[in-house]
């Protein structure tokens, strides 16, 4: 009953975004090890390229719609693979496919709003059937135009160019299509934060403006070995890009400036390669390192000169495929065990999730590295979009939780609590976050003060609800007596100030200066404290900034001025030597007129009025000011008088 009545009360109770402990799920069905994954708000989603199904999941990993995406039924197709997806600005979904019908292979785009349904699909290819393209890429600029990027080979010819295509995002129609002179198959594409697009074909980068326009063109590579290049992303202030080398297989790590020279290039020394790089808006970036003889994959934290700043494994036997962060920059992969289906890792932002072990990277080795520019040309070549037909269906499936990572709550042993103590208050201290708190005061805080003795308790529940934990301690309040020193004086020459602390009978006294007693005398300007020993084993402790003080304020004005500009004297103003609250200086002619006035100290008369010298004479002048004296706002004071001008 205890427990239901508990529950009840956390549903009542506000809610507050913390971070939610790592969770690790495994769904009945098998996604693939190469499924892409993408944030969603405070969820994600998950397009399978092994079975071409599409799934949306909330911030609690439950399934918000599943669906089975097919293009070869009724449409002729003898082949249809998902190949990327993005989740657009304004939160549908544009998927990107392979496609061949008579030996042609070409591209397929659908987008789909937030919900799943399907808005628009077209298939993009040369309407003469002169080229057949491999895509891998898909992209969306500030424009919300979308993007595709691929191979064409030339079918008579068998010659290979980058394409680049771009799409009304609202209607799938192709706007322009160009062609790059460069070949080569497996590749990548970003859309950079310049507006262009930084295209990768094996370890070729070419960049380009945001209508295409090829800008340079540069190839790295290491002359003695060979590489697999695979991921692609934009830091601050750079790019950076993941590598396997074949002879002696290792991770490497390679960043370059925004014009394609190398600046670093690292390897892991392990049988790895790095599946998925996010950059970070700190400058670093953050990477999957996947062992390839069977064993963990790695989520791993770079700083921006590429040192490891952390690392965590991701669930153990599982290939991650892919991850992303969540809107509290917590990583969510998705992979595929080893005998068995897929699952899916929710970590914390240390990147654990207390289901699993800890990994370990060794140091990172410096390699060398070789860079060889590259002339390119481009043409445009004519493809279109017209419609097909995509067979969309819904996909279930469940997802059970293997682990969620939530650890119990540890309020410590029951013990002593010094009355009025705010430093070290209760709370859990394993460090877990949770959704929210209740404690046994009803307070919803993650910590509290207790204010008297008895038993406290606290439970604290995963984000989702569907995990809490909790403790119970019991404390003893012993009463204590404040150490109370009041706010900051002000000491004026020779005087002297008497600094007091509470009387108790029980207690003793520590002062900076040394002494023991209840009081000091203080002479000098500084910041004093006292320890109080209550002596029943709590202390309690202040301090009190004694400041020089300025006790009185002095006008003093120059009784003449030669404003000739020979910058000696050349303007007039009173001179106080005290902090003020309000000022004004003003000054009249023989006549009475007013000639100059000014609520800024720091602002003198020159002897000018409306542009011109005035003439030599006698002149008045009246000050009107309010001094701040030992803290403390004075009455407004004034002083009249008289001043010479002479030229």
């Amino acid at each position: 009953m205890g427990i239901r009545i508990l529950l009840f009360l956390w549903f009542l109770l506000p809610t507050v975004l913390f971070s939610q402990p790592g969770s690790f799920k495994t769904m009945s069905s098998t996604f693939g090890s190469n499924s892409r994954i993408v944030a969603k708000g405070g969820g994600y989603a998950i397009l399978s390229l092994a079975d071409s199904h599409l799934s949306a999941f909330n911030r609690c990993g439950q399934v918000q719609f599943s669906l089975k995406i097919d293009g070869q039924t009724n449409t002729g197709l003898t082949q249809f693979d998902p190949v990327d997806f993005k989740r657009l600005r304004n939160g549908d979904y544009a998927l990107l496919f392979f496609a061949k019908q008579n030996d042609i292979r070409f591209a397929v785009v659908a987008r789909l709003d937030s919900t799943g349904s399907l808005i628009w699909s077209k298939r993009i290819e040369n309407p003469s059937n002169s080229f057949e393209s491999i895509d891998y890429t898909i992209m969306e600029n500030n424009s919300n135009e979308l993007f595709i990027y691929g191979n064409a080979t030339e079918i008579a010819s068998q010659s290979i160019h980058l394409r680049l295509t771009k799409l009304n995002g609202a209607t799938g129609q192709v706007i322009w299509t160009r062609f790059y002179s460069t070949g080569g198959i497996w590749g990548t594409a970003i859309y950079t934060s310049d507006n262009g697009f930084l295209l990768r074909s094996g370890s070729s980068f070419l960049k380009t403006d945001a209508n295409g326009n090829a800008l340079w063109l540069k190839r790295n590579f290491n002359s003695s070995i060979g590489n697999y290049f695979n991921t692609l992303v934009e830091t601050t202030d750079g790019f950076i890009y993941g590598e396997q080398t074949q002879l002696t297989p290792q991770s490497a790590i390679t960043k370059l400036d925004k014009q394609g020279n190398p600046v670093i290039r690292k390897a892991i020394n392990l049988d790895s390669f790095p599946r998925k790089i996010i950059a970070l808006s700190s400058g670093g970036f953050m990477a999957i390192i996947t062992r390839s003889n069977f064993g963990l994959s790695t989520l791993v934290e770079f700083d921006n000169n590429m040192n490891v700043v952390r690392s965590g494994d991701a669930g153990g036997g599982i290939v991650l495929a892919d991850f992303c962060l969540n809107r509290l920059l917590e990583p969510i992969a998705v992979g595929i065990g080893f005998f068995a289906p897929t699952q899916i890792s929710h970590s914390r932002s240390n990147l654990s999730n207390n289901c699993n072990l800890t990994a370990s990277i060794p140091p990172l080795l410096d390699l060398g590295f070789a860079q060889n520019p590259e002339t390119i040309s481009q043409f445009d070549v004519l493809f279109v979009s017209t419609d097909i037909q995509l067979q969309i269906s819904p996909n279930s499936f469940t997802a059970v939780e293997v682990c969620t990572g939530i650890s119990r709550i540890n309020l410590g042993p029951d013990r002593m609590y010094c009355s009025g103590s705010t430093s070290n208050p209760l709370q859990d201290l394993n460090g877990n976050t949770f959704q929210t708190y209740l404690w046994s005061t009803g307070e919803t805080s993650p910590s509290i003060v207790p204010t008297q003795s008895g038993t406290y308790w606290l439970i604290g529940f995963s984000e989702c609800g569907n995990d809490f934990t909790s403790d119970t301690v019991e404390i003893n309040v012993v009463p204590t007596t404040p150490a109370e020193l009041g706010e900051k004086q002000f000491l004026c020459d020779g005087e002297s100030i008497v600094l007091s602390a509470p009387n108790c009978n029980a207690c003793s006294y520590q002062w900076s200066t040394g002494s023991t007693n209840q009081s000091i005398t203080v002479k000098d300007p500084n910041d004093y404290w006292i320890e109080i020993d209550n002596g029943n084993g709590c202390t309690t402790s202040d301090t009190v900034a004694i400041l020089d003080g300025i006790c009185y304020c002095d006008v003093f004005m120059p009784t003449a001025f030669t404003p000739n500009g020979d910058s000696k004297n050349d303007q007039i103003s009173p001179v106080l030597n005290c902090e003020l609250q309000a000022y004004s200086f003003s000054v009249y002619s023989r006549w009475g007129e007013l000639l100059f006035k000014s609520v800024n100290p720091l602002f003198q008369w020159d002897g000018m009025v409306n542009g011109s010298q005035c003439t030599s004479g006698v002149y008045s002048y009246s000050v009107e000011y309010q001094a701040i004296i030992k803290g403390e706002i004075q009455e407004v004071q004034f002083q009249r008088g008289y001043f010479h001008l002479i030229n």
